[in-house]
């Protein structure tokens, strides 16, 4: 088997143009020229990569995998989860020292919680999914993690802030824990790995812009504390929408896809 240097050279320069564009957004501002060029850049990349993938022997990727219905949802919903937890991370670290006047340290102990609920998160991911197939589990976990992470935007005590924080570590947690499980049930035991690779290279990059959009906005409408906190319980309530609903419509297509299979399996027999 070939390595397919072509495939990984524009795959890797495309992934750098894109994380070195969200790394400068705020620098430069979203509707810098260079900004938008080397978005642009990106896109062609990614363009060109996708027909040398549908051409090589031996792909980097082979572009079968996203004609994957269970993959492809397992993976949107993985990047959404992640999406949503680093954002996530993000707007609290800055709520808790800006918002609310805690030390670094005072706030990484409130933080404590969503990371231990995280760290639990991981070992249970294997018996859930012994339960029940991931695409259901995935959507299950971002709407808990979205209306845990909505309530944890509403309230001040420590008392509900903190166990809140703590369920939508632990949903979230799942979410994006999930996926690395899932992406290899779904596919060709030989293809596994490079299912997983995908799941992963998709989520990160994609989170990685999108914690640089947050950080812009947070940046945009913080100036003094009020501010600072308003700005981020806002960017944390739009996260949380997102998640809620994100989960919903990727569980929703999932059960009628899984409806809809059941019932060609039935006419089969009789057809």
């Amino acid at each position: 088997m070939r390595i397919d240097w072509a495939g990984l050279i524009l795959v890797s320069a495309g992934i750098v143009a894109v994380a070195y564009a969200a790394d400068r957004a705020g620098e430069w501002g979203w509707s810098s020229p260079r900004l938008i060029g080397l978005l642009a850049l990106a896109v062609v990349l990614f363009v060109i990569f996708i027909l040398v993938e549908r051409r090589v022997q031996d792909p980097l990727i082979n572009l079968a995998l996203f004609r994957n219905r269970a993959f492809v949802l397992i993976t949107v919903g993985g990047t959404i989860a992640n999406i949503v937890y680093t954002v996530t991370v993000l707007s609290t670290t800055i709520y808790l020292q800006d918002g609310r006047g805690l030390s670094p340290i005072a706030a990484g102990v409130v933080f404590l919680a969503p990371s231990v609920a995280v760290a639990l998160a991981g070992p249970l991911a294997g018996r859930l999914a012994a339960w029940q197939p991931v695409p259901v589990l995935i959507p299950l976990t971002m709407m808990l993690g979205g209306i845990g992470l909505f309530l944890t935007s509403g309230v001040a005590a420590w008392a509900a802030y903190v166990p809140l924080l703590g369920l939508t570590g632990f949903a979230l947690g799942l979410g994006w824990t999930l996926p690395s499980i899932g992406s290899q049930t779904v596919v060709d035991p030989a293809r596994a790995g490079e299912a997983a690779g995908v799941n992963l290279t998709v989520m990160v990059t994609i989170a990685g812009v999108a914690v640089a959009v947050a950080g812009t906005l947070i940046e945009l409408g913080g100036t003094g504390t009020a501010d600072v906190a308003a700005a981020t319980q806002g960017v944390v309530r739009l996260v949380s929408v997102l998640s809620f609903f994100g989960g919903a419509a990727l569980l929703a297509v999932t059960l009628i896809g899984r409806r809809t299979r059941r019932a060609s399996e039935v006419a089969s027999p009789a057809s």
